[in-house]
């Protein structure tokens, strides 16, 4: 969540495609990929903005933590999810989603910014489909 409220402006590299995580744990930074449509739908949302929060309130302030649990919590709502939803499970859904799509588990730490693979590996957990795709794989079928 600190690292979501703190992304700044100047932290989009819109030609690369990547974001600067500055504000990570242990005081590391490091660089994430941007998918393409995410990218095109920033440029409109920060106008002619150069500098300030990324996501900004309407008084043009960083949001805080809080308030950002409470907006997942709301959409969470109003798309009628009834399971708790917090931003973490958020960052653990990507997470997961990346291994079951072959992302190597060294490439999910680093996206992550995981110092240590054991980490990483608490997201890891295999799904039910993921079990059937290996095993299917396995047999030649």
């Amino acid at each position: 969540m600190s690292e979501f409220v703190h992304l700044q402006v100047p932290d989009v590299y819109f030609d690369e495609q990547m974001l600067l995580i500055t504000h990570a744990k242990g005081g590391k930074q490091r660089y994430v990929p941007l998918l393409l449509e995410p990218t095109h739908e920033l440029r409109p949302y920060l106008r002619d903005r150069t500098t300030g929060p990324l996501f900004e309130t309407t008084r043009h302030t960083q949001y805080s933590p809080r308030r950002i649990q409470q907006l997942v919590q709301g959409t969470a709502a109003l798309a009628g999810i009834t399971k708790r939803v917090h931003p973490h499970l958020l960052r653990y859904s990507v997470a997961t989603t990346l291994l079951e799509r072959g992302m190597p588990l060294e490439q999910i730490q680093q996206f992550l910014g995981h110092a240590k693979l054991e980490t990483t590996q608490v997201y890891a957990v295999s799904t039910t489909a993921m079990i059937k795709d290996s095993y299917q794989k396995a047999l030649g079928r």
